[in-house]
């Protein structure tokens, strides 16, 4: 059975009480409930595609208001939610990038599969200071069993024991099932400015397809493009995906119409805007080779390498057109090699004929 933990780990400084008494200054909490997505109602399953809400309520069990305040910005709250074992998700957050929930102040990271949360007010001692914290999510994939969720929360300078809450939640498929398709590996490579997602399953019964979704922020995400089930079982989707950080998931579809995602791989490219076009090639001594170049900025020269490696000629270029003479060179293969400040961004083999 695999199970998904939600791990909220709240760290908090430490205060001195009056007269040199410590206090028991520890942000824990009341309780951790399962609620539909309205969060109105306490529930004990969802299903897979389907949403609903944890309701976190977190409070400062100190004795003291004044000696057990918390400032803003003393609190921490990190919410992780990962499946360990499968890079299929069995929970979801299914909230915004950004969000305000009492005292605290919300950002998702989708790179980390962490919900980190930070008190913008301070947060005196007693249970009126209680806050309730919603946070949406979705099931993903149905299992036969409950996974546990569980909420530990901390202070890191004080005695004060630990405490842990946790709830299950039976996440179930339109026909009570487990989904048909597990993803044994799922990576993301950058390529200059383009994607490449890689993923390979280990059981497909009744796949129809997937459908790759592409997301700026790691929480809206839209339709990429579609690729059929294969016999191999092994998969990659390409894409140009422009300087920056993208998120990639899969949205897994089965025969029955049943839906699922996979784990969210983050990918960051870095373009480079440099452009070079050379011709002819291949070049005949009586004519003059075009080097056409666009976005440097720097000193910019090509070098011309014969066969062997020996340098024969050396031009100096600016962008825009460039041409270079090839007169009174043997037929043969040359290599260019352009340059920006002394180093090669871009290689051409270049064919000399007489």
């Amino acid at each position: 059975m695999k199970r998904l933990f939600l791990i909220a780990a709240i760290i908090v400084g430490y205060t001195s009480s009056i007269l040199a008494q410590t206090f028991p200054c520890d942000i824990s909490s009341t309780g951790m409930e399962l609620r539909n997505t309205a969060g109105t109602a306490i529930v004990t399953s969802m299903p897979a595609n389907g949403t609903g809400t944890i309701r976190i309520p977190l409070v400062n069990i100190g004795t003291d208001p004044t000696g057990c305040a918390y400032p803003t910005g003393s609190v921490t709250a990190v919410l992780s939610f990962f499946s360990p074992s499968s890079v299929n998700n069995i929970v979801r957050y299914n909230g915004p990038a950004t969000f305000t929930s009492g005292k605290y102040d919300f950002t998702w990271d989708p790179a980390e599969l962490v919900l980190v949360g930070v008190n913008n007010q301070p947060i005196a001692g007693g249970l009126i200071n209680t806050q309730s914290v919603l946070v949406p999510i979705a099931g993903v994939k149905a299992g036969t069993a409950p996974f546990l969720l569980q909420l530990q929360t901390v202070a890191s300078s004080d005695d004060v024991t630990n405490n842990a809450k946790t709830v299950s939640i039976t996440v179930v498929s339109a026909t009570g099932g487990v989904l048909p398709v597990t993803i044994t590996e799922m990576d993301g490579i950058a390529d200059k400015c383009n994607a490449q997602v890689k993923w390979s399953t280990g059981n497909e019964t009744n796949l129809k397809q997937f459908e790759m979704e592409v997301s700026t922020d790691g929480v809206k995400f839209e339709k990429a493009g579609t690729i059929r089930s294969s016999s191999t079982g092994k998969y990659q989707f390409n894409t140009t995906q422009g300087a920056g950080k993208a998120y990639y998931r899969l949205k897994i579809i089965d025969k029955d119409g049943s839906v699922t995602y996979s784990k969210i791989v983050p990918i960051t490219t870095e373009c480079n805007n440099k452009v070079v076009k050379v011709f002819p090639n291949p070049v005949r001594l009586d004519q003059l080779l075009n080097v056409n170049i666009a976005g440097y900025e720097a000193s910019v020269k090509g070098d011309l390498y014969s066969a062997t490696g020996q340098l024969v000629k050396s031009y100096v270029l600016k962008n825009g057109p460039n041409s270079l003479s090839v007169e009174n060179l043997a037929q043969g293969f040359y290599t260019l090699r352009v340059l920006e400040n002394g180093t090669t961004t871009e290689t051409f083999k270049i064919n000399v004929l007489q």
